[in-house]
């Protein structure tokens, strides 16, 4: 997760992917700190989520953008909230 307002990577990554065997191709691979995680939550904030999903040697990214409200968050793009099916 990516906050775009305040401006920071607020997610980690990479926690424990260095113990996959696949991963022993790539040499060095260092975890990034989750940062942030202390943070209340404002109005106004807005957080980019970006999700990856993979089958074998096939990924998708998925993702959207969420706005914190007064009462309730507002999600700025739904596409990606529905399934859609790829033929082919």
């Amino acid at each position: 997760m990516h906050a775009v307002n305040p401006r920071a990577a607020v997610g980690g990554s990479g926690a424990r992917l260095a113990t996959l065997p696949e991963t022993a191709r790539y040499g060095l691979l260092a975890e990034q700190p989750t940062i942030g995680s202390d943070l209340p939550l404002a109005p106004g904030m807005t957080f980019a989520l970006t999700p990856t999903c993979a089958y074998g040697r096939r990924s998708a990214g998925l993702g959207g953008t969420v706005v914190v409200g007064e009462d309730a968050p507002t999600e700025l793009n739904t596409t990606t909230t529905h399934l859609m099916r790829s033929t082919g």
